[in-house]
């Protein structure tokens, strides 16, 4: 596989959403290195949480 983008990362997502299958089988199935789709995952989280303008993530402590 090519070098990917963001926008091609995200069209990649959601056929691997409709697939049913688990990340493993599915990059496995693509002939995507795991390295890179992380990377990508990892990019598109990035751009997730600055396009909502959150740069933290709150964590509330377990009541129990």
């Amino acid at each position: 596989m090519q070098i990917m983008n963001l926008e091609e990362f995200k069209a990649l997502q959601r056929e691997r959403q409709n697939s049913n299958m688990s990340i493993c089988e599915f990059i496995a199935a693509k002939g995507i290195p795991g390295h890179r789709y992380y990377y990508w995952a990892r990019k598109w989280n990035e751009q997730v949480h600055l396009e909502s303008g959150n740069s933290f993530v709150q964590i509330m402590p377990n009541p129990n």
